[in-house]
């Protein structure tokens, strides 16, 4: 209802979330214990103002080719950011930044380092990595939602 044009300076006011978890690439290799801080995805679509169709975020790396896509229901189990800090500090170009989507208990595929649009969109659509071969569904094992709960 109400399109954004956000920079970091921007962001840095909103509430704020903060997490501590691993960053783990679907390859194998992984780096631990990594400090975020951005604004949750849910948080910046309401601020937006969400329209009833959507149904998942579509995002674009600056360069335009590279895309990702989360479903609602997936960023909200995930708790997917927009990251402007990492380790204590701004997200620096050499590593994504300024902002970075991270999302948290999906490989790390799923978050797109140089985050420079983010769409609503009525249905999902696969990112570069899922084109190139890689599954839709990126759950670190462990962390799939419970359809139960």
């Amino acid at each position: 209802r109400r399109p954004l044009s956000l920079r970091v300076s921007d962001l840095q006011p909103l509430p704020a979330t903060r997490l501590t978890r691993d960053f783990q690439c679907v390859t194998g290799w992984e780096v631990t214990n990594v400090h975020w801080v951005g604004v949750r995805l849910v948080d910046l679509a309401q601020h937006a103002g969400v329209e009833p169709e959507a149904a998942a975020f579509q995002l674009t790396s600056f360069d335009g080719m590279y895309t990702e896509s989360l479903t609602m229901e997936q960023a909200h189990e995930t708790g997917a950011i927009a990251a402007y800090s990492m380790l204590g500090a701004p997200v620096t170009r050499e590593h994504g930044g300024p902002v970075w989507l991270y999302v948290p208990k999906m490989f790390g595929y799923k978050s797109i380092k140089w985050l420079s649009r983010i769409e609503l969109v009525t249905h999902a659509k696969p990112g570069y990595w899922e084109q190139n071969g890689y599954p839709v569904n990126a759950w670190i094992t462990g962390h799939p939602p419970n359809p139960a709960a």
